[in-house]
C-alpha cells in the first residue's frame, strides 16, 4: 500500500479519466475503452479510502479533514437528485461525476495521515521534521494552534510590529 505519498494515486485517475474521455467522446460509445477507464477510477477511490481510514498502527486518523468526505458525498448526491429531474441517464452522470472529488478529498484526508504520527494520544506533524523531504504535505498537530504551523520560524511570530518598519512621526 502506498503510505509514504498518497497522491500517487492520481496517475490511476489521470490514465481511467484518460479512458473514460475516450470510451464516451462522440456518438458511439467504446466499452473496450469506458469500462476500464470507471475501474480504474474507482479502484483509485478504493485505494485512498483505505489509505485515509484504513488501519495503520503507525498513523493516527485524521479527523481535522475528514469531514471534507461526507459534505462531499452529499454535494453529489444532491447533484444526482437534482440531475435526475432531466432522466435517469443524467443521474448517473452526476453520480459518476462524483467518484473524481470524492477521490481528492480522501487522498487530502489520506496525505494529512500520512503526515501525522500520535504519542501518548497526541497527534503531530512529521512534515517540520522532514525538511529535506522530496514530497510534500501537511499533517495534523495538536500542539499547535488553529491557523499556525510549526514551519515558521521565531522571528515571525513577533507579538508587536517592528519599529524599524513604522511611519515616522512628525514632530511639533
Amino acid at each position: 500500500m502506498v503510505t509514504r505519498w498518497p497522491p500517487i494515486v492520481w496517475l490511476l485517475v489521470c490514465i481511467g479519466s484518460l479512458l473514460v474521455l475516450m470510451g464516451s467522446s462522440g456518438s458511439a460509445v467504446d466499452l473496450r475503452a469506458l469500462i476500464p477507464g470507471i475501474v480504474l477510477i474507482a479502484g483509485a477511490l478504493e485505494l485512498s479510502l483505505l489509505m485515509a481510514f484504513g488501519t495503520s498502527r503507525s498513523r493516527p486518523r485524521g479527523t481535522g479533514v475528514s469531514w471534507l468526505i461526507p459534505a462531499t458525498v452529499a454535494f453529489y448526491v444532491l447533484c444526482t437528485v437534482a440531475a435526475s429531474a432531466a432522466g435517469g441517464a443524467y443521474a448517473v452522470a452526476a453520480l459518476a461525476a462524483g467518484l473524481i472529488p470524492l477521490t481528492a478529498v480522501t487522498l487530502i484526508t489520506a496525505t494529512a495521515r500520512a503526515r501525522t504520527e500520535s504519542a501518548g494520544g497526541v497527534r503531530r506533524d512529521t512534515a517540520a521534521a522532514e525538511h529535506a523531504d522530496p514530497f510534500p504535505g501537511l499533517g495534523i498537530d495538536d500542539g499547535t494552534p488553529l491557523g499556525d504551523t510549526p514551519e515558521h520560524s521565531e522571528a515571525e511570530r513577533v507579538g508587536k510590529p517592528d519599529r524599524r518598519f513604522q511611519t515616522p512621526r512628525r514632530r511639533r
